[in-house]
């Protein structure tokens, strides 16, 4: 399937939270090397671009990241990711999505009424 990558430049997200990536049976994830797998909610940023009329309207997202441990995030933090990439895919039944994944989490200034957020580096690694 195809997969485009997304340069930390073009990113704008904010946190809404972080959970464990879980398969069919409940169980965590894990990437090729055995590091967890977790799956950071964000919305993608919807400041408009100049000339614009009108806001883009916002999207919810699940980018899938490695980390050791959960990746510690507050809600509404601005947050860019390592090696993001999103990938298209389709199941035997006719559904097809796009899925994200990233190499490691590289989160921006805390947003500034999120009190006590400080900026952390995840890379899983």
């Amino acid at each position: 399937m195809p997969s485009f990558s997304i340069p930390e430049s073009d990113q704008r997200y904010v946190v809404g939270n972080v959970v464990a990536s879980v398969d069919r049976d409940g169980a965590q994830q894990v990437d090729p090397s055995g590091v967890l797998l977790w799956e950071v909610r964000v919305m993608a940023d919807a400041t408009p671009e100049p000339g614009r009329d009108r806001l883009p309207t916002p999207e919810i997202i699940r980018i899938q990241v490695p980390a050791a441990q959960m990746p510690q995030l507050q809600f509404g933090q601005p947050a860019r990711f390592a090696g993001l990439v999103a990938r298209t895919w389709s199941a035997r039944d006719g559904r097809q999505g796009i899925m994200y994944q990233a190499a490691g989490l590289l989160t921006a200034q805390p947003h500034p009424q999120v009190k006590g957020a400080a900026p952390t580096a995840e890379t899983g690694r």
